[in-house]
């Protein structure tokens, strides 16, 4: 049963260092939470170590930058580690046999091309794709409804492999929620496509955490976010404890009488803790 604290500080003696979600703990694309600078300052003065780990198709220095931005002091942070970033460096080096066995030639449903800027990948049209790369989010210009399904059918007929370069079915906005790339994704697989996921709850962006945290035992660290199936399993698997903040994505959700208990059990996962947002 998950234990409700009202900060972080009631059980600061249980974790040396915390892997923070960025969208929805940290901000929400325009400002920071009531109370989150000050708890990131107050975990650092009590010697805890940050590390941002953040579903986003974009690198760790634009989430330094974001958060210098909006009043945090990027010094705090250990550093940060992006679902985007470690797809990149995943097709630089193909080292995975599923990286390794991608051709060249990629269709690019994102905001922006970075992921594969200066690689030696080339952006093309469904026909002559090896594969496809599901990168930034497009919403709310485009939609999966709208724009996308149409070409994803196309690309399921071709059997294309495809790269999540971010598993968010939902993202999270000033303007509310929007779309994430991890719901194409999904309704790629429904169309019977073979999907690579990278990043929250998956293995890879986790490793670098730990890398980044390099000495401080999994046990002894704490995941925190608003995603139960991404923050909270993701987290879990790692071997961390788990913080969940209720403010976020399913807030709407755990409004319902009974809410946190279906939540948990849609997802298979429960938080070893519940906080209203991030507070020390």
């Amino acid at each position: 049963m998950p234990i409700g604290l009202d900060s972080l500080a009631a059980i600061a003696d249980r974790f040396d260092a915390a892997v923070l979600d960025q969208w929805g703990v940290l901000h929400d694309g325009t400002k920071a939470p009531p109370g989150a600078i000050e708890a990131v300052s107050a975990l650092r003065r009590a010697g805890k170590r940050l590390v941002v780990l953040s579903n986003s198709a974009r690198f760790g220095d634009d989430a330094s930058r974001r958060l210098a931005a909006l009043g945090y002091d990027p010094a705090d942070f250990a550093g940060f580690v992006t679902s985007g970033e470690t797809v990149r460096d995943m097709l630089r080096d193909r080292n995975d046999p599923d990286f390794a066995a991608l051709g060249r030639s990629v269709l690019l449903i994102a905001r922006e091309p970075t992921l594969v800027e200066g690689l030696d990948y080339r952006a093309t049209e469904v026909e002559s794709a090896d594969f496809l790369l599901l990168g930034s989010s497009t919403a709310p210009e485009k939609s999966l409804e709208r724009d996308h399904a149409p070409l994803l059918a196309l690309v399921a007929k071709r059997g294309l492999p495809a790269i999540c370069a971010n598993p968010d079915r939902i993202g999270v906005s000033a303007g509310g929620f929007i779309e994430g790339p991890g719901k194409l994704a999904a309704h790629y697989e429904g169309l019977g496509g073979r999907v690579r996921y990278v990043g929250k709850p998956h293995p890879e962006v986790y490793r670098r955490c730990l890398a980044l945290l390099s000495g401080i035992p999994p046990q002894r660290i704490i995941a925190i976010g608003d995603s139960l199936e991404h923050d909270i399993a993701g987290g879990a698997r790692a071997g961390f404890l788990t913080g969940f903040v209720a403010g976020g994505i399913h807030a709407q959700d755990l409004e319902a009488p009974g809410g946190l208990a279906a939540l948990t059990a849609r997802y298979g996962v429960s938080p070893d803790f519940v906080l209203p947002r991030l507070v020390w």
